[in-house]
């Protein structure tokens, strides 16, 4: 199970091998960042098919997938992904996998949307794969 605790500006989503991902969602006055779960792999901060959440929230049969990470760099950087479709903005993102025996994937999104200067952290504790960084 996937357990995803809320407090404050925190975001902390665990499953029950203790795998974690924590992210920081407190913004500045040039950026805006959150988290979503979709079902697909989104490159922009809203889209069909999003489940943006306000309180803590469960998924019962899932867990993280800890061997996918993926990662999207700014928009203007020209060796990345697409990027978020934010206007001049620049924006990250990283999505994590949630996977569950019969059920569709979903994928856990962070992100930040910023004028370049702003930045949120994250991180990620698999075992002994660690993701840690600033979108």
């Amino acid at each position: 199970m996937i357990k995803i605790f809320l407090d404050g500006s925190k975001m902390n989503a665990v499953d029950d091998k203790n795998n974690l991902v924590g992210f920081d969602t407190s913004d500045d006055c040039c950026a805006h960042g959150g988290w979503f779960v979709s079902v697909e792999k989104l490159d922009q901060e809203l889209g069909e098919g999003k489940h943006d959440f306000t309180g803590n929230v469960n998924f019962p049969d899932y867990e993280f997938d800890t061997t996918y990470f993926d990662g999207t760099k700014r928009k203007d950087d020209e060796d990345a992904d697409d990027g978020l479709s934010l206007g001049d903005d620049e924006g990250s993102l990283v999505r994590f996998k949630m996977v569950a025996p019969g059920k569709p994937d979903l994928y856990l999104h962070l992100y930040n949307c910023h004028n370049g200067y702003y930045s949120k952290g994250f991180e990620a504790s698999f075992g002994e794969i660690k993701y840690e960084g600033y979108l």
